[in-house]
């Protein structure tokens, strides 16, 4: 009856302990720094910049995504994450190679079994679909944005609409959604849209 008592007390602690490590709180992104390496540490080879992919320990989930721009000196770390916060498990598992491809960035993700195709107007549609969604009254006085006719826009429609509330545009009239969009990553980055969740129970 005792051993009976002991065990049945083991157990409770067990199943106690896995129901904790079970819940967890909102994840943080993790944000990007920057190191001033200087502006021609390639020995005059004539390039806006580089990325890098590093492949992260394999089982964890930690590929990241550098940037060397050659403009500034500054070499930037871990951007992905910063710039697509509404990606849960970031880059993913073993970052394999890199290859940019016309406009877009294509990283080959190994143990995680996809490729992932970036550019800069994807990552602000993907943070627009979350505003839109769950904080549309903050994203509509932010910039300008009518409610009603936020409600009824599309993520890529929305950052149409900031480029065009905040005039950028290009010859022609033709709205600038890739200036549109870096603007909107940066003032995210910047806390300048308030405190963020981007991680929700799923619906029931």
């Amino acid at each position: 009856m005792i051993v009976n008592n002991i065990l049945s007390r083991v157990l409770l602690g067990i199943l106690t302990g896995c129901c904790l490590l079970a819940c967890r709180g909102e994840l943080p992104v993790l944000p990007s720094d920057e190191i001033d390496v200087g502006k021609d540490p390639l020995g005059g080879v004539s390039i806006k910049g580089m990325y890098l992919l590093n492949e992260g320990n394999m089982g964890s989930n930690k590929c990241t995504l550098d940037f060397y721009d050659s403009t500034t000196g500054k070499y930037h770390r871990n951007i992905y994450a910063e710039r697509n916060p509404s990606v849960v498990k970031e880059l993913g598992d073993v970052g394999n190679d890199l290859q940019i491809y016309g406009d877009k960035l294509y990283a080959v993700i190994n143990c995680s079994n996809f490729i992932e195709v970036m550019d800069v107007e994807t990552m602000a549609v993907r943070l627009l679909a979350v505003l839109g969604a769950q904080y549309p009254a903050r994203l509509c006085e932010r910039y300008k944005i009518d409610r009603e006719q936020a409600s009824q826009s599309e993520p890529y429609e929305l950052l149409e609409l900031i480029g065009h509330k905040r005039g950028m545009l290009m010859r022609g009239g033709e709205i600038d959604t890739e200036r549109a969009s870096a603007m909107l990553l940066d003032e995210y980055r910047a806390g300048r849209l308030g405190r963020i969740t981007l991680e929700f129970p799923p619906a029931d």
